[in-house]
């Protein structure tokens, strides 16, 4: 992750255990991506899925991972 996110869309931070189904993403699958799927693990790590464009793809992570996220309409 860099301070120069792929998608300029994504403007706020968040960490892995913070994001929510629904949210919009940029990690590191290039533009912004919807995140399909959310489990936490009582361990800590957090497993996301999300559209591809083309499929899927996931990540397992701690939930304390940084990532950038674009606004939820509540947040406008």
């Amino acid at each position: 992750m860099t301070d120069n996110p792929h998608d300029a869309a994504c403007d706020r931070w968040t960490t892995f255990a913070e994001l929510r189904v629904g949210d919009r993403i940029d990690y590191w699958w290039g533009p912004a991506r919807t995140v399909l799927e959310h489990t936490a693990y009582a361990d800590g790590r957090v497993r996301i899925v999300v559209d591809n464009g083309i499929g899927r793809d996931f990540a397992l992570a701690p939930g304390t991972t940084k990532t950038r996220r674009t606004a939820r309409s509540t947040e406008q």
